[in-house]
């Protein structure tokens, strides 16, 4: 399995160049990660406090998970996608089922360099 960051701010073209890669790429090849999934959970505090979150910094996203996640799907294992809605500032109970099948791993986000900073190799 491959692993690919890609990161980048905002409007920095991220999402062009994972569509451009998945195009080089067979149907069901290719499973890709938006870092996005994995803000981080903050149900103990109201809307208007998660309002006032800064977001743009590293400390908003669970590479705990994102990591342990990375590493999982690397054994081969499925896992349980956490999901983000943006509206509410805040993780729903709904999760995304991943079953890892594919050859390459793209994650797509802005601080996937503070992953790649903590923790360089993911191994099987």
């Amino acid at each position: 399995m491959i692993i690919i960051g890609i990161f980048g701010g905002t409007g920095s073209g991220k999402t062009t160049i994972v569509n451009q890669i998945l195009s080089k790429f067979g149907s069901g090849e290719m499973l890709v990660i938006s870092q996005d999934a994995y803000y981080k959970d903050n149900s103990e505090i109201s809307y208007e406090e998660r309002c006032l979150l800064n977001y743009d910094h590293p400390s908003s996203i669970d590479f705990e998970l994102l990591y342990t996640h990375l590493k999982d799907l690397k054994k081969g294992f499925s896992i349980s996608q956490p999901v983000y809605d943006f509206k509410i500032h805040n993780r729903i109970k709904k999760k995304n089922s991943e079953n890892f099948s594919k050859k390459s791993n793209n994650i797509r986000g802005y601080f996937n360099y503070e992953l790649s900073k903590t923790q360089i190799h993911i191994g099987s």
